[in-house]
């Protein structure tokens, strides 16, 4: 079995990773270790923008963990150079992603499903960046790109047959 491992960052709600990853393990058939050190992400905040770089939350990872495969988890408003925000970034085909719960409870109404299941889909969707999954035409498929929550729930809680196949076969060389 793949070792996947979520690494806390910061003060996020355990609850709802701790939830996500075992319907994530369940879907994939994979093994996923949670640490829970909630390590500081000062080091990654950008104060022009008042926002936390995602590139410097992955460089950090990449140099502090040893796992072939890692999500950070925060609840931090991420954005890169480029773009004024994401709601996650992963390496294509690398070791470490992050994604966040911050810019997901966005016209939730305070309905913790509704940012339950958009973190879900982001979690997946990172993931699967990390095994070489590129964006997916497919508008059902949780590797297809969305700009804003809207577009999150739109689409699917699944990979469609084709990035599941893919990603399937990548979990198969690594074992």
């Amino acid at each position: 079995m793949e070792e996947i491992e979520i690494l806390i960052i910061g003060d996020v709600d355990s609850e709802i990773v701790e939830r996500a990853v075992k319907k994530m393990e369940n879907l994939l058939e994979i093994k996923v270790k949670i640490d829970f050190s909630k390590e500081n992400p000062d080091y990654a905040y950008n104060k022009v923008r008042g926002q936390y770089l995602s590139g410097e939350i992955i460089k950090r990872i990449n140099i502090k963990r040893n796992s072939q495969k890692v999500l950070g988890i925060v609840d931090l408003d991420l954005c890169t150079p480029v773009l004024t925000y994401v709601f996650g970034e992963a390496q294509l085909d690398g070791k470490s992603g992050v994604v966040s719960l911050f810019r997901l409870r966005e016209g939730s109404y305070g309905e913790p499903e509704i940012v339950f299941k958009r973190f879900y889909k982001e979690l997946l969707h990172e993931l699967g960046h990390l095994f070489g999954l590129t964006h997916c035409s497919l508008k059902n498929c949780v590797m297809h790109f969305s700009a804003n929550v809207k577009q999150i729930d739109l689409k699917g809680e699944q990979f469609c047959e084709a990035c599941l196949d893919k990603l399937k076969s990548k979990l198969r060389e690594r074992k």
